[in-house]
């Protein structure tokens, strides 16, 4: 149980969706049907094994900073050896680029190469300013393109949408970093909000958030203009965050709270993002 803990589920749900809605954006309801369903559910494996392998693996390389940000974690608290994560790690990514190459061999190198990446990120780049947050940002962009490829040609609602997740992706990376300001401190990492000021970073993280409300129009016109209606639970969980985080910003108060609910936030908006994208895209 405590292994499975490790990939944390409910975030591996994310991955799995982004590549449902990937394909839903290029072939509408004929990605849920015969020959299509079978690539996509492959590539969705895929992506899945990929994406928990991936939280493994952040793990791993976070123990330090999670006795002082998460002790609860498994690898943090002890009930899991590193020696067990690593294998289970192994096998997890080995799996997803398994399931990737009865895809296409294209498929096969994207999940090689996010193994890969994941990987890095976890271990040279996390620590970093912003080369990390934007690595996880490119991870789920990719994942909505391994969808859409798995079951046509690229179009534009795929890059629409995966352009929208990725940014979303990319200022809740930086929230979380401002949550995990102390942690990370204490285990040597040299995070944008440590480098820049907690508050300018959550300055960046608010400028990214304005940049996709402004852009969601565009995506209606491209996805189709239902999205108008379903993507406002998007845009209301946008917003949500943005208040969260610009209340903080004029006031001397704590900001790692505030950068939970954000981050929050701004999953709430990436899920809501995603049915938003598959309902107008199927409608």
């Amino acid at each position: 149980m405590d292994l499975l803990r490790l990939t944390r589920p409910l975030n591996v749900i994310l991955f799995l969706a982004a590549t449902a809605l990937g394909g839903a954006l290029v072939a509408g309801a004929a990605a849920f049907e015969g020959a299509a369903l079978g690539a996509l559910f492959l590539a969705m494996g895929s992506a899945t094994l990929v994406g928990a392998g991936s939280n493994v693996v952040n793990d791993l390389y976070d123990v330090e900073i999670d006795r002082v940000n998460r002790p609860g974690r498994p690898l943090a608290a002890g009930t899991v050896s590193a020696r067990a994560a690593w294998i289970f790690w192994a096998l997890l990514s080995a799996g997803g680029v398994l399931l990737g190459s009865l895809v296409s061999p294209l498929h096969a190198a994207i999940s090689a190469a996010s193994v890969a990446l994941l990987w890095v990120y976890s271990a040279k780049l996390k620590g970093t300013v912003l080369l990390g947050n934007v690595a996880v940002a490119a991870v789920i962009g990719m994942g909505v393109a391994f969808g859409g490829l798995a079951v046509g040609p690229a179009r534009g609602p795929l890059w629409a949408g995966g352009l929208v997740g990725a940014a979303i992706v990319f200022a809740r990376e930086i929230a979380k970093d401002v949550e995990d300001a102390e942690g990370d401190r204490a285990g040597g990492a040299r995070t944008l909000p440590i480098v820049w000021g907690e508050r300018r970073a959550l300055g960046l993280s608010i400028g990214v958030i304005v940049l996709v409300l402004a852009a969601l129009p565009l995506a209606a016109e491209v996805v189709g203009a239902s999205f108008y209606v379903w993507g406002l639970p998007l845009a209301a969980c946008l917003l949500m965050a943005l208040w969260t985080l610009g209340a903080t910003l004029g006031v001397g108060e704590p900001l790692r709270e505030p950068s939970r609910r954000a981050s929050g936030w701004l999953k709430g908006a990436l899920v809501a993002g995603i049915v938003g994208l598959v309902i107008a895209r199927l409608g």
